[in-house]
């Protein structure tokens, strides 16, 4: 698991990312393929109050209160338990198809 915190154009977002998603571009079967995770990207404000996700055990928990969230962006567990992070729409894809036709993309690293 890791997390990003980050700023994209003059909004904070936080990118999650988790183990546990195979590619079906390696192998005839899905659990053939190599383990690329998920993602999900939020802007990380709950009620007006700033979090301040880090990972750890595996998951993603808040600084400030000790809430466990999802990758989905739900809080599962802790005083923020049912809250759920909005949503930052994005793609999941493949950077080598994705540069190919958006070659002016910036790269996010980190």
């Amino acid at each position: 698991a890791s997390v990003t915190h980050t700023r994209v154009g003059d909004t904070d977002v936080v990118i999650l990312w988790a183990s546990g998603q195979s590619t079906a571009l390696e192998a005839q079967t899905l659990d053939g393929g190599r383990d690329v995770g998920s993602v999900g990207v939020f802007l990380p404000v709950l009620d007006g109050a700033q979090i301040e996700l880090a990972v750890e055990d595996g998951g993603f928990v808040d600084a400030a209160t000790g809430s466990r969230f999802t990758i989905t962006g739900e809080a599962v567990d802790g005083p923020l338990a049912g809250s759920r992070l909005e949503r930052v729409p994005h793609l999941d894809t493949f950077w080598f198809a994705w540069s190919t036709y958006q070659p002016e993309t910036a790269l996010i690293e980190g």
